[in-house]
């Protein structure tokens, strides 16, 4: 029968663990567990098992729901009678409660959980009552009427460059250690600074750190085989500074005669055992803390945050990164390299300027420059004698402007009504030798009448133009829209300008308006022409309707 290998013995000291505490609880978290044995690891189980215990001591001690005595007797219907309130007290109590050390003493240890803490804590009792709820052993789950605590996002602690050098000193040399802990430090300084350098060389975890075996080892290909937390195996690649660091440790390993049951391991306790992975962490904290002694957090998986990001600053490929990290998803990688590093944060202090810089002594004349003698310049004034700029309304040939007026503008129509504009010009000449049909007395009076018609001074372009093809198609349409109008516009048209309005040729919802027309057709000089047409034109719709509804 081969021998069992690290991984396998930790599941089954974890699966001890669980039944033996599942022992002291309700039999639905017994259930509950046994349900996520297809899903879950160990590990997880564990915590599960945990924070549910943590719980039915709360409300044995602190809530009146509960007829049972021992946790092991609650029964579903107790469970039950569970309000969200209950819930909420024992939120409250996680922030600060006392747990004795062990079983038959009185002495009693004070635990405090964060935010993390509380919501991991609430989320395995929201699963539990989940289960129970689903499987129809309580009407209701009462824990999802509870808020999760907001989550407040911690940045990313990782080492610089320089502080990863000053780490590998430090540990290498000694230095600022305590007596007691240089005579540790001798014995311990090729392993430490092995396993620190396989943890800023290969990002591994500390789980998968202390679970190598000698056997796991290349240095051939200066690879590894590690086992990842889902139990799958990956072979990992490391430089040869971590190539040369594990030899210098192997030579002082290969002295050390392990205990029974720790002969595979490659890195050994002073006990002589497979190191844990607490006394891992003590011992990356202890260097740390010597080097950077603001960053209090540090632990080995700040190193491997610390890979993670020089691994992705020396390649730009973020998909490396998650595979060498063993990330089933890329957004996770993604915060070990987004976050800004002390260097970026000293590069924008040192390119901040809050003060200008003032000159010494001002500028000499010689090197003065007036804002005159630039010609570009918004300031620049012409001296006299410079030469007058050029201005596009005053080039050769143009004329002051003068005001205008009324006989100016007539002037301008008339002057733009007997040349023939370029796009006209082709048209009259392809229609030339065809002789001009004189107009006739009633096309001259509807265009006299008309409301949208031209001025009187434009007859001339307008009968060289109803010559061409589209032009007496666009006069047809116009004496079709003329033959629609009412029969009182007709009578208006026939009589002309200068008749007044006769009372009979209005309808009476007209006649209020027609009464407020002027009587006389002679042109005020003072209205633009444009205006006195608006004042001819036949009433509309509109209109209509509304003197309709002032007569109401």
């Amino acid at each position: 029968m081969p021998e069992p290998t690290y991984r396998e013995l930790l599941d089954q000291k974890r699966l001890e663990s669980i039944r033996q505490m599942l022992c002291g609880q309700p039999r639905s978290c017994a259930d509950f567990i046994r349900s996520l044995l297809s899903t879950t690891s160990t590990l997880t189980r564990l915590a599960y098992t945990i924070d549910l215990g943590t719980f039915f001591d709360f409300a044995l001690k602190e809530l009146t729901c509960f007829d049972a005595k021992t946790a092991d007797q609650v029964t579903d219907a107790e469970i039950a009678r569970l309000k969200p309130r209950d819930i909420e007290i024992y939120v409250d109590y996680l922030s600060l409660y006392y747990r004795q050390t062990g079983e038959g003493t009185d002495e009693q240890r004070m635990l405090k959980n964060q935010t993390y803490g509380v919501m991991r804590k609430l989320s395995s009792l929201r699963s539990f009552f989940n289960y129970l709820f689903r499987t129809q052993r309580i009407p209701a789950n009462i824990a999802t009427l509870v808020p999760l605590p907001k989550k407040h996002e911690k940045p990313i602690l990782l080492l610089e460059r320089e502080e990863m050098q000053n780490l590998l000193n430090a540990i290498a040399t000694g230095e600022q250690l305590t007596p007691q802990q240089s005579a540790f430090h001798r014995l311990t300084q090729a392993r430490d600074f092995a396993m620190v350098m396989l943890f800023l060389g290969t990002g591994i975890r500390v789980s998968e750190c202390v679970g190598i075996n000698l056997e796991d080892l290349d240095f051939h290909s200066n690879a590894l085989l590690v086992t990842r937390k889902g139990g799958n195996q990956v072979i990992l690649y490391f430089p040869q500074e971590v190539a040369d660091a594990l030899q210098a440790y192997l030579a002082q390993r290969d002295t050390v005669t392990p205990m029974p049951g720790h002969e595979h391991a490659l890195f050994l306790s002073l006990q002589k055992r497979r190191m844990t992975q607490r006394a891992v962490e003590k011992m990356v904290k202890k260097y740390a803390m010597l080097v950077v002694p603001l960053k209090k957090r540090m632990s080995p998986h700040k190193l491997r945050s610390t890979y993670a990001t020089n691994l992705y600053h020396e390649t730009g490929d973020i998909y490396l990164v998650a595979e060498a990290l063993g990330h089933a998803d890329v957004n996770t990688t993604r915060k070990h390299y987004a976050s800004m590093s002390d260097v970026r944060m000293r590069h924008a202090a040192a390119s901040t300027h809050l003060l200008c810089e003032v000159p010494d002594s001002e500028p000499s004349a010689e090197t003065r420059v007036s804002p005159a003698a630039v010609p570009d310049s918004p300031m620049s004034i012409p001296s006299a004698d410079s030469p007058m700029p050029f201005i596009p309304e005053r080039a050769a040939g143009a004329q002051a402007e003068e005001p205008i007026t009324s006989e100016s503008r007539e002037q301008e129509s008339t002057h733009v009504t007997d040349a023939t504009p370029a796009s006209v010009e082709p048209a009259f000449t392809a229609q030339a030798a065809e002789p001009l049909s004189p107009p006739t007395e009633e096309s001259f009076a509807v265009q006299e009448t008309e409301p949208h018609s031209m001025p009187s001074e434009k007859p001339k372009v307008m009968q060289a133009v109803t010559s061409t093809p589209a032009a007496t198609e666009k006069m047809d349409d116009t004496q079709t829209m003329q033959a629609s109008l009412a029969p009182t516009e007709r009578s208006l048209t026939a009589q002309g300008a200068e008749s007044p309005i006769q009372e009979s040729d209005t309808t009476p919802e007209e006649q209020p308006i027609r009464q407020a027309l002027p009587a006389s057709s002679e042109r005020n000089p003072e209205i633009p022409p444009s205006a006195e047409n608006l004042s001819r034109r036949p009433l509309t719709h509109r209109a209509q309707a509304a003197a309709q509804r002032s007569q109401r």
